[in-house]
């Protein structure tokens, strides 16, 4: 029983240790551990969500309302986060589908307030004084606020994807496209939808006081690998050229190999010539040319 024992515990342990680890003073790495080293191209169309925020503070008292308009298809001079950055990749962005969250705090503690937020096209949206217009619209979110003194808080949502308010396939035509100089400029497009979020006193006419939040998320399609201006490569290409030694001429090289003649031969003093007879031979050769 001792001997089997003995042999059951004494097994020899594997070498190496455990699968997967280092061994305590090696310096080689498992595959388990490699990092990843290889990776995909830049693409040619990226889809990515970025982030637009807007506060908006009425402390000073006032009667008319406060809102905000984003078009769904034009960026209208308000560029979310990061995208000027990332059009100097793409050319070209497309607005997929906008997320907006409005936030409302009322500071007054006389007056409640209302909010809303709706679709409707820009010129219409642009048109508007007061939340209440749009109350009895489709699709339109609408919530009042309470004094200071109570429930004086309220957050409004609303996904609206550009599609679904087009009636078309935004990728169908180029019109939904926006550059770079489009996006700094105002819209153009004023029959396409637009999102509208407005804030004002509850009673008509009444002074209130408030904060509003606007956030919002493009969900944006880049497209069209950007190419850098070749102005600033030709002029240091120029430059380079300047400072450049001149390129040789083959023709010059053509014409001096014609012209070329042959040397007379070197005068060589022989064994048994005399002194002076190799000075008449230099002589006479003088007198030839």
């Amino acid at each position: 029983m001792n001997s089997k024992n003995s042999r059951k515990y004494n097994k020899r342990q594997p070498r190496g240790g455990r699968r997967g680890v280092v061994g305590r003073g090696s310096q080689n790495v498992t595959g388990l551990y490699m990092e990843k080293s290889h990776f995909p191209s830049l693409p040619r169309e990226f889809e990515i969500a970025l982030d637009y925020y807007y506060h908006d503070e009425r402390t000073g008292g006032q009667t008319t309302q406060a809102a905000r308009i984003h078009p769904l298809c034009e960026f209208n001079t308000q560029l979310p986060r990061y995208a000027a950055e990332l059009y100097q990749i793409y050319r070209h962005a497309r607005i997929m589908a906008i997320d907006i969250t409005m936030e409302v705090v009322n500071t007054s503690s006389t007056e409640p307030l209302i909010a809303a937020i709706g679709v409707l096209p820009l010129v219409n949206a642009s048109a508007l004084t007061s939340p209440q217009t749009i109350a009895s619209v489709p699709g339109t979110i609408f919530k009042q606020i309470g004094l200071a003194t109570g429930m004086s808080k309220a957050v409004l949502r609303r996904r609206c994807v550009t599609e679904k308010y087009l009636g078309e396939l935004t990728i169908g035509s180029n019109t939904y496209l926006q550059t770079y100089s489009e996006a700094l400029s105002s819209a153009i497009w004023t029959e396409l939808p637009a999102i509208y979020g407005g804030v004002i006193a509850a009673k008509n006419g009444a002074t209130w006081t408030g904060i509003v939040d606007y956030r919002l998320t493009f969900h944006i399609r880049w497209s069209e690998l950007n190419i850098p201006s070749l102005g600033i490569i030709n002029k240091a290409r120029a430059q380079g050229l300047k400072k450049s030694p001149p390129v040789r001429d083959d023709t010059e090289n053509d014409e001096e190999e014609e012209m070329w003649e042959m040397p007379p031969p070197a005068l060589v003093r022989n064994k048994g010539t005399r002194v002076g007879d190799s000075r008449e031979y230099a002589a006479s050769i003088r007198g030839s040319k």
